[in-house]
C-alpha cells in the first residue's frame, strides 16, 4: 500500500515471510499517486488501455499495482512499475485479472520470482495508507517492536478502516490484515500482530 521501496537489507527473499490467505476474489487495483484510496479497479487489459489513456500529458512515471483479496482476512501484494515498465500495465493486468493460483502466481507474474532485499515493514490502514499514519517496524535499519509502539498509535489501534501489516522488498509488497472488525471500528489484533511482526524480526535481526 505505501507503493514505492528501494533495497536496504543485503538478504534477498523468492517467497513472503508470512501466510498470505488469498481469500475471496482478487481484485486489481492501481494508483499513480500511492493514494490507495483513490485506487482504480481494473478488471481486464482493455481497462488498463483506458486508465493510461485518461493521462493527457501521457502515462505517469510510475504505477503502483496491487492484487487484493477481501478476505477475510484481508491480504494483499504489489509492485511498482516505472519508467518503460508502465507501458507493460494492461498485459500485467490481463495476467493478474485472469490469474487463479492465489498469491504464489500473483508474485511470480509481477516478479519473475525474486521478491529482492527486505526495505521496510509497516503496520497501517489497508487502502488508507496516506490517511492514517502507519507504524514503522523496520526501517532497513532498526527494528521497532510494535505492541510497544502501538499506543503511541490511537487511530491505528483502533481504526476507521481494516489495518494491515506491510513487508515491503526491492520488487514487490505484501500484507495482510491484523484487525478485527466490530461493528464501527477496527481494532489491532496484538496477538496476530506480534505473531507476524516476530517472523519478520527473525528475518532482518
Amino acid at each position: 500500500m505505501s507503493g514505492c521501496f528501494s533495497p536496504e537489507h543485503d538478504v534477498g527473499m523468492d517467497e513472503p515471510m508470512f501466510p498470505i490467505p488469498a481469500i475471496g476474489p482478487a481484485q486489481v487495483q492501481v494508483t499513480a499517486t500511492g493514494e490507495w484510496d483513490k485506487a482504480s479497479r481494473l478488471g481486464d487489459r482493455d481497462a488498463a488501455r483506458r486508465f493510461l489513456a485518461g493521462f493527457r500529458d501521457g502515462p505517469p512515471d510510475a504505477i503502483g499495482v496491487e492484487v487484493l483479496w477481501p478476505g477475510p482476512p484481508i491480504s494483499f501484494v504489489g509492485v511498482r512499475l516505472v519508467h518503460d515498465r508502465v507501458h507493460m500495465l494492461p498485459d500485467l493486468v490481463g495476467a493478474l485479472a485472469g490469474s487463479a493460483g492465489g498469491h504464489e502466481a500473483a508474485l511470480l507474474t509481477m516478479t519473475g520470482g525474486e521478491l529482492g532485499p527486505v526495505a521496510v515493514a509497516e503496520c497501517g490502514a489497508i487502502n488508507a495508507w496516506s490517511l492514517v499514519p502507519p507504524m514503522t517496524l523496520w526501517d532497513g535499519e532498526t527494528w521497532r517492536d510494535p505492541i510497544v509502539q502501538l499506543p503511541e498509535h490511537p487511530d491505528l489501534r483502533v481504526c476507521d478502516y481494516p489495518v494491515g501489516l506491510e513487508v515491503g522488498h526491492e520488487q514487490a509488497w505484501y500484507g495482510v490484515e491484523v484487525s478485527r472488525r466490530t461493528d464501527r471500528h477496527h481494532v489491532v489484533d496484538e496477538t496476530r500482530l506480534d505473531d507476524l511482526a516476530g517472523a519478520i524480526q527473525r528475518h532482518v535481526g
